[in-house]
């Protein structure tokens, strides 16, 4: 038989492989190129959605601030502008982009909240990515992301919290008029339009740290400092009163809170005054204890007198300043705030906020060295310490936002909370 010419069965089959093989070679590389575009994808979608959860919480501490929903739009979209200037932003652009800034007044959340809205929600969608072999495949990648912030429950723990009682009635109890006589509450001097907290109105100066001259109060040798976690000595009490806690402070309502005591004026201006950018030794320096960005003090400063504990401020003398006699003096609160929410980028500062603290209330008198916790009040620290004369002067706010902490499950009417991130419907990922 002829066979020539003829191809046998293996020599046929070899022009069938080199085909499959060259298949699944593109096959191969269609893939590796399509993962690539999807990693670019999956990347560049956790980088947006930094984005807008920074631009959220900006916007709301821009409201908690007080600042309008205009200030709060400028917030977010400053610090939008603000991460895609950063390195590793660059495939990111935001040009022909939808961004949206919304506001509510609960949650979950409903656009279209009043001026007084506490969320926000920064969407941002429509943003073009390159393409790679998505191009071939004619696939436009887009990613979006959305986030929302606001304020949560108040805080059943800060490690933003200062070792000093303040004495003070259950808000049940109070009368909105002053601490009442058996609170150790020190009374007002006056009508105000605060609100009333613990047995005080909110703006009120006092008196922090002191000597009281009714020993039946906190008792002999106390000077209304407090050991929490566990705090013993100067040297923890100065840590302490300048930030130190590392650790949350667990407080529970009821709680009994030990008496530190002794007058400990060194440890006192060497902790609270890294807070004004004042370091004077003991180990505090400001890369362990930063201060605060904004250091502006009462001109005069308030006063305290040793042998009656009243404090004054510019001729006003009283056992509390009601925050009307106080509320334009440069460096007080009204003005500490405002200058915040003029100024955002204050509040990416390092030491932002530090003059706000959580201080523990306790129901006075003490027994035993010890006083019954009824809750936390917040206080902006008004000025430096004098180690000559080492009070504490702090005003009362109704309520204020520290950074860390847990929420508990109370709303913040009053008191500690903090501005955070809630899941939002419009993005898993927030």
């Amino acid at each position: 038989m002829n066979t020539a010419g003829k191809m046998h069965g293996p020599t046929r089959q070899g022009g069938i492989v080199l085909v499959f093989a060259a298949v699944s070679l593109l096959v191969l590389l269609a893939m590796g190129a399509m993962a690539l575009d999807v990693g670019h994808l999956i990347l560049n979608k956790g980088k947006l959605q930094n984005m807008v959860d920074a631009a959220a919480l900006s916007a709301a501490k821009t409201l908690d601030l007080g600042g309008d929903q205009a200030l709060a739009t400028t917030a977010a979209l400053t610090m939008l502008d603000t991460h895609l200037a950063q390195p590793g932003f660059g495939h990111l652009s935001l040009v022909g982009a939808d961004i949206q800034v919304q506001f509510s007044d609960e949650l979950p959340f409903s656009p279209g909240g009043s001026a007084n809205a506490t969320f926000v929600r920064v969407a941002v969608s429509q943003v073009d990515l390159p393409e790679f072999f998505a191009r071939v495949l004619q696939l436009d990648m887009q990613v979006q992301a959305s986030a929302v912030a606001g304020p949560s429950t108040a805080l059943v723990s800060t490690s933003n919290l200062v070792p000093i009682l303040i004495c003070g009635t259950p808000d049940s109890d109070s009368s909105g008029t002053g601490g009442s006589d058996d609170s150790g509450g020190t009374g007002g001097t006056g009508e105000t339009d605060g609100v009333s907290i613990f047995g005080y109105q909110t703006g009120d100066v006092i008196g922090l740290k002191y000597a009281t001259q009714d020993k039946e109060e906190v008792g002999p040798g106390s000077f209304h400092l407090l050991r929490l976690n566990g705090d013993t000595g100067g040297d923890d009490y100065r840590e302490a009163l300048g930030g130190g806690y590392d650790d949350e402070v667990i407080l529970t309502e009821g709680q009994m809170l030990d008496l530190e005591m002794g007058n400990k004026a060194g440890p006192s201006a060497q902790g609270a005054n890294t807070r004004f950018d004042i370091y004077s030794g003991a180990g505090m320096s400001s890369a362990d204890y930063p201060s605060d960005p904004l250091t502006d003090q009462p001109s005069p400063q308030v006063t305290m007198d040793k042998s009656t504990s009243l404090i004054s401020w510019n001729g006003n003398e009283g056992e509390t300043l009601s925050h009307d006699l106080v509320a334009s003096a440069s460096g007080f609160l009204d003005d500490y705030l405002a200058q915040y929410a003029a100024h955002p980028e204050y509040g990416e500062a390092v030491g932002a906020y530090r003059r706000i603290v959580g201080v523990p209330v306790g129901k006075c008198p003490a027994v035993s060295g010890q006083v019954e916790l009824i809750g936390l009040a917040c206080m902006y620290l008004v000025q430096k310490v004098d180690i000559g004369n080492p009070y504490i002067v702090g005003q009362f706010m109704e309520k204020c936002e520290l950074p860390g902490g847990t929420p508990g499950n109370q709303p913040a009417t009053e008191g500690p909370y903090r501005i955070q991130l809630y899941r939002d419907n419009l993005s898993g990922d927030a």
